[in-house]
Formats: structure tokens, C-alpha cells, sequence
């Protein structure tokens, strides 16, 4: 079985490196959001993991597209990391100490992107990357056995031998 893959800084190894958003729900209360999504491992086998968000403060995307639905490939996930030096970070852990709700910030707020090259700001939004949530906990586990068979392999692009 494999390892379970970890969320780590921007500008460090990502396990979650080249994947596809499978599927994606929110509760009826906003305060939880689950995410499938379908990661190849060091071999290049897809595996399904699922990343839960607790105590959801923000979610917030755009698109550069059109808002159709008429794309068949689940959505492109370049990266997914854990943003602990972003002004949305900052102001929701001086928020949460201001209301004496968290002692040490650092391990009780998460600023979790899901980058893609499809779901981005634009125009005065063009800073906005991805999909962006700030909550409370985070936990990565196998997506469960009902998702089986939705594994999804990006086509690679090969480069020529010059």
C-alpha cells in the first residue's frame, strides 16, 4: 500500500504533483470540503486520495474558461500545497488569535491551494491561483472503495531526443 501523501509548503517536494480533481463536495453547513482527487504515484500508477478540509473559514476560485461543462477531463491540479506565508493566511490566523480562538496559529489554520492552470484569477483577481481554502484541520486519506475505476491518467507529452 502506498504512502500517505502529504501536503507540504510551496516551494517544496509535492506529492500531489499532476493531478485530477475527481470530484468535489461541500456540507450543507460550509464547514467541510471534501476532495478526490486521482494522483500518479512514482511509477506512474494513478491513486485515488482524498483530501478533507475541516472547519472551512474560505473557499474561493475563478476560471479563465467559459463556464461550460462541455469538458470531459476531470479538472487539471498542478499542485496542492499548504500556503503558511499568504496575506489570506495571516489574516485569518490574526483573526482566529484575536478571538482567542487558537493559541499557536501555525498547526490550527491551513491555507490549502489546489493550483491548476485552468482554475485561476484574472483580470484584477490574477493573483487568485487555483482553487483556495482556509480552514481549521486537514486530513489525506485513500478515497474510498466507491470511487474505484475513476482513476484518471493524463496524456504525457513527450520531449523529442535531439
Amino acid at each position: 500500500m502506498a504512502a500517505i501523501p502529504r501536503i507540504s509548503g510551496p516551494n517544496e517536494d509535492q506529492d500531489f504533483h499532476d493531478s485530477s480533481l475527481i470530484d468535489l463536495q461541500i456540507s450543507p453547513q460550509l464547514a467541510t470540503i471534501r476532495v478526490i482527487v486521482s494522483t500518479p504515484d512514482r511509477s506512474g500508477t494513478e491513486l485515488l486520495w482524498v483530501i478533507t478540509c475541516l472547519g472551512v473559514l474560505r473557499f474561493e476560485y475563478e476560471t479563465v474558461g467559459e463556464g461550460d461543462e462541455s469538458e470531459a477531463a476531470p479538472l487539471e491540479i498542478y499542485a496542492i500545497y499548504n500556503d503558511r506565508n499568504s496575506e489570506e493566511y495571516a489574516r485569518w490566523t490574526a483573526r482566529l488569535r484575536s478571538m482567542g480562538a487558537v493559541r499557536r496559529t501555525d498547526e490550527q489554520v491551513f491555507h490549502v491551494v489546489l493550483a491548476s492552470s485552468f482554475a485561476r484569477g484574472w483580470g484584477r483577481n490574477e493573483g487568485l491561483e487555483g482553487l483556495q481554502i482556509i480552514c481549521r484541520d486537514i486530513r489525506v486519506e485513500r478515497a474510498p472503495a466507491d470511487y474505484r475505476g475513476h482513476e484518471f491518467k493524463r496524456p504525457r507529452i513527450e520531449a523529442d531526443d535531439v
